[in-house]
């Protein structure tokens, strides 16, 4: 089977600066692997560990990778600061 693919709390969009983004997946032992500059994730991406915080606009793109499944499909949730 695939890998869920990953979600994020908030959701993208509008968040006050300092939100913490929290990362998951529904697949049980997933791994969560993340970007912050726009490249695609991958393997050799940032492991998942802690909520992320966001201090300014940026785009987190997500892939989840979990043992005897597929990669999923990437999670690509944009974020701008309130004004």
């Amino acid at each position: 089977g695939k890998t869920a693919t990953p979600t994020a709390t908030p959701a993208a969009g509008a968040v006050s600066s300092g939100t913490e983004v929290a990362l998951a997946s529904a697949t049980d032992g997933a791994k969560i692997y993340y970007t912050l500059d726009g490249s695609a994730p991958s393997q050799n991406s940032t492991l998942y560990t802690a909520p992320i915080s966001v201090t300014a606009a940026v785009t987190i793109k997500a892939k989840a990778y979990a043992e005897g499944h597929t990669a999923s499909d990437t999670l690509t949730a944009a974020f701008t600061i309130q004004a």
